[in-house]
């Protein structure tokens, strides 16, 4: 049996992060002895591009490897693209260009898998119109969802300078939802690693759609018991990303005033970890000597072992963050409003996690990881261990690609 699998940039090798999960299947069809077309479109925009390419050719090197590179865009050449938007429905003015998918589909056809694995949107749009090869595509959130947070987050730090990418980007979040049925209609089946988008996907002719367990997880992470704590509490990621952004922006707007009351009582400490520099807003609004952009770590084990509590403030309902996974499997208790774990049944309150309907909610979680050890250390071992039991990343891996190939044999 063979297969294709088309990926946006290098895969993650070393850490966390949705970039590994394409090494996840690939990993898992090596053990089902299917051979492989590994196709990687290197888009330079995407935050995983910095990922090594001969890293990733030498540890995958006895499948057949092919890296398309999309063309670098001048001003010119995308204030073109812009106007293409306005006034044409094609995916190719948002995702793979109409050369650059010729020469992909190209590739997949002169290989002739028996079907093509897209991970994530952005390669589902390289290969579309592949109508004789069963498709089978892992979703993430859909784009114009993401560029509906990333419009409001401008006008949450506003400047004049910012003008022209909020017209790009209100233009965009309308424009793009008229190419979707191109991109998903020829899909035999679509697996979800956002639970809340199912509904929206369900308009498409997608013969199936499954919700899998999330698997942006670190399955080697390690556990760190709720003992000799800190009193720190944590933010984590890349501060240039979207939700990164939206959960920082909760905390200068609506926590930062509460959290200044709080610390005349407890004196804790909060220290946010990720890529990239903060906004002038955000540096300003969080200007305290009890608060430190650490910018990227080099191994944040060190921060999970003296952390209090990983705080996501992230207000829209679009899937488990990553960091709650991954902080959870580390023994950490996640503070979190009630959005983020909507569809995560093994999530209970006060037992694993902190779930929070509100502002006063999560501020009074805030305090309960600062001074109530005994509850936290319950929390602490009951979220690792339901992370170990429930979102073993291998399994739902198995899981998928058996589906995969159920569907493909029973065609």
């Amino acid at each position: 049996m063979k297969a294709a699998v088309v990926i946006h940039s290098i895969p993650n090798l070393v850490s966390e992060g949705a970039a590994k999960e394409p090494i996840l299947f690939i990993k898992e069809m090596e053990r089902k002895k299917i051979s492989l077309k590994i196709i990687i479109i290197f888009d330079n925009q995407n935050f995983s591009a910095k990922q090594n390419p001969k890293k990733f050719l030498k540890f995958f090197k006895k499948h057949k490897i092919e890296i398309f590179y999309p063309e670098i865009k001048n001003f010119f050449k995308t204030f073109l693209n812009f106007l293409g938007r306005i006034f044409f429905n094609s995916p190719d003015k948002y995702y793979v260009e109409k050369k650059l998918k010729k020469k992909i589909e190209a590739s997949i056809k002169a290989y002739n898998p028996d079907f093509i694995l897209n991970m994530y949107n952005y390669p589902c749009s390289s290969n579309y119109n592949i109508k004789n090869i069963p498709r089978y595509n892992y979703l993430t959130i859909p784009v114009h969802m993401v560029e509906e947070i990333r419009f409001k987050n401008f006008f949450r730090d506003f400047s004049l300078f910012d003008t022209l990418r909020i017209i790009n980007s209100f233009i965009y979040k309308i424009r793009v939802k008229k190419i979707y049925k191109k991109i998903y209609n020829n899909c035999r089946i679509g697996f979800l690693a956002a639970p809340d988008t199912k509904n929206f996907y369900k308009k498409f002719e997608i013969k199936k759609i499954v919700v899998p367990k999330n698997i942006t997880i670190n399955e080697n992470q390690k556990y760190f018991p709720f003992i000799n704590k800190k009193k720190t509490l944590l933010l984590v990621g890349n501060l240039k990303a979207t939700f990164t952004r939206e959960g920082l922006y909760e905390l200068t707007d609506n926590l930062i005033e509460e959290l200044i009351e709080l610390r005349k009582e407890i004196k804790f400490k909060i220290r946010i970890i990720g890529h990239f520099k903060p906004t002038n807003k955000m540096r300003k609004k969080l200007n305290y000597p009890w608060i430190k952009f650490t910018g990227w770590v080099k191994d944040i084990n060190n921060e999970y072992k003296n952390a209090n509590a990983i705080l996501v403030t992230n207000t829209s309902p679009l899937g488990t963050r990553m960091r709650i996974l991954n902080g959870m499997a580390a023994g950490l208790p996640i503070v979190t409003y009630k959005n983020n774990v909507l569809f995560n049944k093994e999530f209970i309150n006060r037992k694993n996690i902190l779930i929070a309907k509100n502002k006063l909610e999560f501020l009074k979680h805030i305090k309960t990881t600062l001074i109530d050890k005994e509850l936290c250390k319950k929390i602490s071992y009951n979220a690792h261990r339901v992370i170990k039991e429930k979102y073993d990343p291998y399994v739902i891996t198995r899981n998928i690609l058996n589906e995969i190939l159920y569907d493909y044999k029973n065609l």
